[in-house]
């Protein structure tokens, strides 16, 4: 019965804006602000600008991770750890995108 349903297919490509729904922020001394998350659509590179909140503040990431393990990106359906610079302003559920280029 499974193998009758569809797979849903992963949005992407560069045309497609990126979107992360971020479900944890963690402080870790040595380390700095890490937000945890499913990135939605499109896909995200250490070292690019990314806006977050209800205000659209902004940041850069330093690193993405999936697993413990240092990735060049992350695209639609990884679940990441992204590394950014420390803010407080950063909470649980909220929207993360890039800005438009």
């Amino acid at each position: 019965m499974l193998d009758s349903l569809p797979c849903p297919s992963r949005i992407t490509g560069q045309n497609v804006p990126f979107r992360m729904c971020i479900h944890d922020v963690f402080k870790i001394k040595g380390v700095g602000m890490v937000v945890t998350g499913r990135v939605v659509q499109g896909q995200v590179k250490a070292g690019e600008e990314v806006w977050y909140g209800d205000n659209l503040h902004d940041t850069n990431i330093f690193s993405v991770e999936q697993h413990h393990k240092t990735q060049d990106t992350a695209s639609s359906g990884d679940c990441v750890g992204l590394n950014l610079k420390s803010h407080n302003s950063v909470l649980s559920y909220f929207n993360m995108v890039k800005p438009k280029a």
